[in-house]
């Protein structure tokens, strides 16, 4: 991340290596400064865009974004210990493949949405034969007074036949980012705790 325009405080990052959102906001709607995750590929143009808007970015991978490089960049770089993921579904599938959540919340919500086209909480390609599912346990669940359910989950990974929760990764790689405990909102909440909004994804 260019020294020069460096920001301190809260951060919302958004990976997009192939270069092709303009920004016009810059601020979240909490005082979150934008924050983009880019890869070498990422085009110099979109980067000197970056660098003419003061907008950061931080560098994380070679053709794509490298989700563990990125979130060790945003803990070494900018001293983050907490990370609450909104992206669309690839991004959400991406992040409990790689090992990088501690917690899923979801908030069930009185509708129903069908239909081909309606996106998904986690999204990717299929598992090989040499992959687990990502385990789920609930650990908090809540009827909210509309009717809703709100639920918390702890995260687990399958090695070597043995089932294990959130925690830092076998071999002593590093997880980067942990996930620590966010309050549940009064939206659907995928959190990493890992939050859903439709639309974006990882490329």
């Amino acid at each position: 991340m260019p020294e020069e325009i460096a920001t301190p405080g809260r951060f919302y990052a958004v990976v997009d290596s192939r270069g092709r959102v303009q920004w016009t906001q810059k601020v979240g709607e909490h005082e979150e400064h934008l924050l983009i995750l880019v890869s070498e590929a990422t085009p110099s143009s979109y980067l000197a865009f970056l660098r003419d808007e003061a907008i950061p970015y931080l560098v994380a991978g070679m053709d794509r974004v490298d989700l563990p490089h990125a979130l060790e960049l945003l803990r070494v770089r900018l001293g983050a210990t907490t990370l609450v993921a909104s992206g669309g579904g690839l991004l959400n599938g991406a992040l409990p493949r790689a090992e990088l959540v501690d917690e899923v919340d979801i908030d069930f919500l009185l509708a129903i949405i069908g239909g081909g086209e309606a996106p998904m909480l986690f999204d990717g390609t299929p598992l090989g034969p040499n992959r687990h599912p990502v385990r789920l346990t609930p650990i908090v669940v809540q009827q909210k007074p509309n009717g809703g359910i709100f639920v918390r989950y702890a995260v687990g990974y399958e090695v070597d036949g043995h089932a294990r929760l959130g925690g830092p990764p076998p071999h002593g790689r590093s997880r980067g980012t942990r996930i620590r405990d966010y309050p549940p909102s009064a939206a659907l909440r995928f959190s990493t705790a890992l939050t859903h909004s439709c639309g974006s994804s990882l490329r």
